[in-house]
């Protein structure tokens, strides 16, 4: 049986968040749980260095950067495609869009698990 899957979904993703919670919850289901994980981003620097360092074997997959309002088109397209690969979806703070996403995600995966991560 293949591996999990487990994406988190933070399109504002710079390299220094691959050491803080978004990248290290991400990291830890791969490292610790053999989860198929990866972040699921918009390309907000050149270079995401840490990668190759820190969290090794964490994956990271870029989507356009469309905006409509707060929502971000490129996500939207993302679960569209993916949402029934995927096991676990991972998000942060409990925003509207973030809701929205939640939402979708649940309507295209009805046994999908959505976790929303909130200080």
């Amino acid at each position: 049986m293949a591996n999990k899957s487990f994406v988190t979904l933070f399109d504002r993703t710079k390299n220094f968040h691959l050491v803080k919670d978004v990248g290290q919850i991400a990291f830890h289901m791969y490292k610790e749980f053999d989860y198929n994980s990866k972040i699921v981003t918009c390309k907000n620097e050149d270079n995401y260095m840490y990668l190759d360092k820190e969290v090794k074997g964490l994956k990271i997959q870029f989507i356009p950067n469309i905006k409509f309002f707060k929502i971000n088109l490129g996500v939207i397209f993302y679960l569209v495609k993916n949402a029934k690969n995927i096991d676990i979806l991972h998000q942060f703070h409990i925003r509207n869009y973030n809701l929205f996403y939640f939402f979708l995600y649940k309507l295209l995966n009805k046994n999908g698990i959505n976790y929303i991560k909130a200080d």
